[in-house]
């Protein structure tokens, strides 16, 4: 026989569960026994595992046993050729001799005996017949001395019948036997429990349970409380935690109003909030982890923080929501710690290491899991699900089955989150234990209020805080737990919370103006939320956290962070919707709250009414970002809301203090935009160098124009234009050049004029002018502006723009000219100073053109291949398109030699190639460094699919949408439509995510902007996902036959309707198509273009709408096919 593998475990430490999964099942002898198969079958060790069946184990003693042919177990074996016995052990099989043989282990500082891990040996042949038999007279004479002690029976062997007393006796004996055999099977139980696994058992146990049964749900656990059951106080500990602190040093407010205690003992200045310290934030995505990020950089001043969350739950609309907060983050915490690990705490809790042996104080030693101390922290804050809802997400409820971790179309299960509770918490213990006790970092775990009906969730926080006194007893780690209320509210919320769902019910229903429809309304907000809640505002969590870690105690502590009465959420519905006036709540007594107060001097500051009108406000900026003020209207209540269209206003009109630009914490939005944007909707908005110039080109100079051709020369002192335009008095085109007012250009310019002329354009000199030249010029400056023509551009002048401009003027013009032009301007078309060729009227005219495509009907074209034959072609009909945007895609370069550009699409880029392209147009070199800030927008990009593409724990029913960023242009120049809403909304968001990185890679923005709207497009549409789009195949001559690939679905109504996609419109080809090669062939592309200029030109509020990239070569053909219309000579258009 082959020796078996025996199996081996480590021991585990405090706090780890583990029952081993190959233990002894039993033959009990019965005919529909389960084992009767002669297969070892897993079973669980427990105390049922006691009694009949172990009474038949030997464990001092080699058993040698013999059992007649006629005997179930020898029937086993002679059927099986080897079998199980009654301890679940195999069997080696020789004849009719069967050998088991129990191992032995040898366990911490002493010699344990283990019968739990048997191992299969070798038999050992030619055992002497001598020996046998003296070892079964040895365990006769046992049982028979045995007898003998326990008094006043005997046994009859010659009529084999035993006396009463006897059987009284033996039965007392089975039953000592029976309560030794129970003794030693729970200490061994004991012993497996803290037994560590190694990491392969880990990772199989932290694997989510797949089941088939719908009904299948986890009982709710029942713990007593630790209110309910006191809590045992542990003895404290003298640590050198360096000197007090000052109390000018500490950070908030309440750490200062503390620290006049005890002189500032417990606020020991190692663990004081600067920019020395550095902080681990778990679950830093969840709206408490994200409020003290920010206030951690912009209060305390700390430079590098690291986070680590889950993003649960795992679909494609909530991880482009967090994309959207770790921006936030990334943007205005520089020295933040990227990426955001991803490593599913308790679940799946290791980090992806790059290639190579990892390095040993990255991982823990015995379980290989992440050490969470290896970015070296000064402060962990442990946030990583303190909530039940961040497993929730109810806009999720079609697509929930039994193999989704978040939900089920019956229950959503418990499993997961609280796994990844415990084991979390076990995690970061590990961490800490393994280290000195003078560098462990200060811990502060967040733990679940005392408010509230018991539940999984409110016990595991409970065996958080068990867990954490084991590892002070065993390893001196000290903690804080701080219990948080059930209702945490505020900006920056999470769908599945009360005040979250309610808010978005109500801006959704915004505008009910009748007492009927917002009574309907306020009962609709609260019909999944009845019972009562303890309402603290999210600041106010915040700055007591931050005083938390600042203060040291000497043992592990709890803190209750709960208000000191609840309120039903009926009248939080009513002063969410301005309908009531705030009422008293129910008082709460809690006596661990009132202790929070005097160690901390915490208590919250925020009321319900200022609270819940922040909240509104935040949602109704993150409903419209960019939508203009809407005129309030008022019902018959003096105090109520009704409509409102920004955050600003709906704070305005409450009476609270709009929020500033700087003010990170007050707007937890992304950077604010100038005033004269035509994207904000802040009162407290930037100032801008074209503010003095928006009312003059709006209401004045662009008045009678319906294209505008622009450009502008900022940012230096400017002594010429390089590019000429084409100037025309009807009014059809007008040319603008922004420059800077105080440059070399302007001031020659307003020389030229003549005094005596100043009156035609309104500027009059009085004699007291005349006498000082600063004021004449001066006057010149005021009266002239954007009335004087220069090689062909109107010259429009701003000021204190002769040095570098910040990137939000920079790009204005370029990106967000929609407020400056007058309502009757219908296209604008930006040209940079840099392009290699002026643009003449012709070429804006048919750059207006390319906006437009009619419908084109079903049509036939013929392609000629090599061996001269005619193919024929039938290419389905198109609808009707419009352009909201017209761009050219980007060159790709020879690095070598910049002025060599290759093939058009030669293959498929990378973030990083795209932004060395894109490095090379604005003039720099293909291998220069990268700046700053536009190393960290590249790399955040670059791992964008890394979040949202990842299927970990995803709903396998889920439709598979990648993101991936394809939309590589170059914008030396942009066309604008100026009439269509969606094309401001798409100008907006671009403008916004360059503003919000500051770089001068806008192509690099537009690019993330349109793979982000694609995304949102797909889901909304209901377009076929990635599982099923490779399928579809695309035949290579589509390419070459029709432009559809250029032209890029927006989402829209129209776009529904229509169910037109840029890839999907040709896909059905003819029968008679066959395969050819790749030879390009543009006479039915030309024919295409002709048809285009000779189609329908009306456009209809249905038309779908589109972003088109226009590549060279179609640019060209269409050129062909627009000159030989208007009878215009043809030159080719530089790119």
């Amino acid at each position: 026989m082959m020796e078996d593998e025996h199996h081996h475990h480590e021991w585990n430490g405090i706090g780890r569960n583990y029952f081993p999964q190959h233990a002894s099942s039993h033959h009990r002898g019965s005919d529909d026994d389960d084992s009767d198969d002669g297969r070892m079958r897993p079973r669980a060790y427990s105390d049922e595992i006691v009694g009949t069946d172990l009474r038949q184990q030997q464990y001092i003693h080699h058993v040698a046993t013999t059992p007649s042919a006629s005997s179930p177990a020898s029937q086993l074996h002679h059927r099986h050729g080897r079998g199980t016995n009654a301890s679940g052990n195999k069997a080696a099989v020789n004849g009719n001799s069967h050998h088991v043989e129990p191992s032995r282990r040898y366990s911490g500082q002493g010699r344990t005996f283990n019968p739990m891990h048997f191992r299969r040996r070798k038999r050992k042949t030619g055992v002497s017949k001598c020996t046998l038999f003296g070892m079964t007279i040895f365990v006769l004479l046992l049982w028979y001395v045995a007898l003998i002690i326990l008094g006043e029976g005997y046994v009859n062997t010659q009529i084999q019948q035993t006396t009463y007393p006897a059987l009284e006796n033996y039965g007392r004996l089975m039953d000592a036997r029976e309560g030794l055999q129970k003794d030693v099977q729970r200490k061994l139980t004991t012993i497996e429990q803290d037994r560590k696994v190694s990491s392969w058992t880990r990772q199989t146990k932290t694997r989510p349970l797949t089941s088939t049964d719908a009904s299948w749900e986890i009982p709710t656990l029942k713990v007593a409380r630790m209110d309910e059951a006191p809590r045992r106080v542990l003895p404290s500990v003298t640590a050198d935690d360096g000197v007090p602190s000052l109390q000018e040093d500490l950070c908030g407010a309440s750490a200062r109003e503390a620290w006049a205690d005890d002189a500032g003992e417990s606020f020991p200045s190692k663990f004081v909030l600067s920019s020395k310290s550095r902080v681990l934030i778990t679950g830093i995505l969840n709206p408490v982890g994200m409020h003290l990020a920010l206030a951690l950089k912009s209060v305390c001043g700390v430079e590098v923080i690291a986070g680590v969350d889950p993003m649960f739950p795992n679909t494609v609309l909530n991880r482009m929501e967090l994309l959207d907060r770790i921006k936030l983050l990334v943007t205005n915490v520089p020295k933040l710690i990227q990426p955001i690990v991803l490593p599913l705490i308790g679940l799946d809790p290791r980090k992806n290491l790059q290639k190579g042996p990892p390095k040993e104080q990255d991982i823990l030693k015995v379980t290989g899991e992440l050490n969470l101390l290896q970015h070296k922290p000064t402060h962990i804050i442990h946030l990583a699900s303190y909530g039940e809802h961040l497993y929730r997400d109810d806009r999720s409820e079609a697509l929930r089955n039994m193999q989704s971790p978040y939900g089920s179309a019956y229950h959503v299960p418990d499993m997961y989150r609280l796994r990844s509770s415990l084991l979390s918490m076990e995690q970061l213990l590990q961490s800490l234990g393994g280290v000195e006790p003078q560098s462990r970092p200060q811990l502060v775990y967040a733990s679940f209020g005392q408010h509230g009906a018991h539940s999984s969730h409110v016990n595991m926080k409970t065996a958080d805080e068990v867990m954490a006194d084991v590892y002070f007893a065993t390893h001196g780690v000290i903690s804080t737990a701080v219990r948080l209320p059930n209702n945490v509210y505020g900006p920056l919320g999470f769908h599945g919370t009360p005040v979250f769902d309610m808010v978005e019910r109500a801006v959704a229903s915004w505008g009910h103006t009748d007492d009927a429809s917002a009574a309907r309304l306020a009962a609709n907000l609260t019909t999944h939320f009845p019972h009562e809640q303890n309402t603290v505002y999210v600041r106010d969590v915040v700055e007591g956290l931050i005083a938390a870690m600042q203060h040291r105690p000497q043992r592990p502590a709890v803190l209750d962070f709960s208000a000191s009465e609840t309120r039903s959420l009926s009248s939080v519905a009513n002063v969410i919707l301005g309908t009531t006036e705030v009422v008293d709540g129910t008082a709460t007594q809690n006596e661990l709250a009132k202790n929070t107060h005097k160690l901390l001097h915490w208590s919250p500051t925020t009321s319900l009414r200022e609270g819940l009108s922040r909240t509104v406000a935040w949602h109704l900026d993150r409903a419209f970002p960019f939508d203009k003020p809407i005129q309030v209207q008022t019902g018959a209540h003096p105090g109520k809301v009704n409509l409102t269209g920004s955050g600003d206003v709906y704070r305005k009109q409450l009476g609270i203090p709009t929020c500033a630009a700087d003010d990170i914490l007050c707007h937890t939005g992304n950077s604010f935009l100038p005033c004269s944007s035509e994207c904000n909707s802040r009162k407290l908005c930037l100032p801008s160098v074209f503010d003095e110039v928006r009312d003059l080109l709006r209401l004045s100079v662009t008045t009678e124009c319906d294209l505008i051709l622009y450009t502008q020369s900022l940012g230096y002192d400017v002594h010429d234009l390089k590019l000429k335009a084409t100037y025309k008095d009807d009014g059809s085109i007008c040319n603008f050049a922004f420059v800077p007012r105080d440059s070399h250009l302007v001031r020659a310019a307003i020389e030229k004029v003549p005094d005596n002329r100043l009156s035609e354009f309104d500027v009059n000199l009085t004699p007291e002018d005349r006498l000082h030249p600063e004021l004449v010029t001066q006057r010149k400056l005021d009266g002239l502006n954007g009335k004087i023509l220069y090689k062909g551009w109107i010259l429009v002048w701003v000021k204190d723009a002769t040095t570098e401009l910040p990137n939000h003027d920079m790009f204005m013009m370029k990106l967000n000219p929609g407020s400056f032009f007058s309502p009757d301007v219908k296209h604008a078309l930006f040209v940079d100073e840099k392009f290699p060729v002026s643009p003449n009227t012709d070429d804006v005219m048919f750059l207006i053109s390319q906006t437009h495509r009619p419908k084109l009907k079903e049509r036939r074209v013929f392609r000629k291949e090599e061996d001269g034959q005619k193919h024929k072609y039938r290419l389905a009909a198109e609808p009707e398109r419009r352009a909201i945007t017209l761009v050219a895609p980007l060159k790709q370069y020879n690095h070598q030699d910049p002025t060599k550009n290759t093939a058009e699409e030669k293959h498929k880029l990378t973030v990083y190639e795209a932004t060395k392209y894109m490095m090379v147009e604005v003039g720099e070199d293909f291998l220069s460094k990268e700046k700053p800030e536009l190393k960290r927008q590249r790399e955040f990009y670059e791992r964008i699919p890394s979040f949202t593409n990842r299927v970990d724990l995803r709903s396998t029913n889920e439709p598979w949408y990648r993101f991936e960023m394809k939309h590589w242009i170059r914008s030396r120049w942009v066309v604008h439509d100026l009439k269509l809403e969606e094309s401001r909304q798409l100008r907006c968001e671009w403008y916004q995510e360059n503003v919000q990185w500051g770089n001068e890679l806008d192509q690099l923005s537009f690019a993330h902007v349109m793979a982000k709207r694609e995304i949102g497009r797909r889901i909304a549409h209901n377009e076929p996902d990635d599982h099923i789009k490779p399928v579809h195949i695309q035949h290579p001559e589509l390419m070459t036959l029709t432009d559809a690939h250029e032209w890029h679905a927006i989402e829209s109504e129209e776009n529904r309707q229509a169910h037109v996609h840029a890839e999907e419109a040709f896909e059905i080809l003819p029968r008679h198509l066959v395969e050819t090669d790749d030879q390009r062939d543009e006479k039915a592309l030309a024919e295409q273009m002709r048809l285009h200029h000779e189609g329908d030109k009306t456009s209809s509020k249905e038309t779908p709408l589109f972003v088109r990239i226009m590549s060279e070569r179609v640019m060209m053909l269409a050129r062909l096919a627009w000159g030989e219309k208007h009878g215009k000579a043809v030159k080719k258009p530089h790119k």
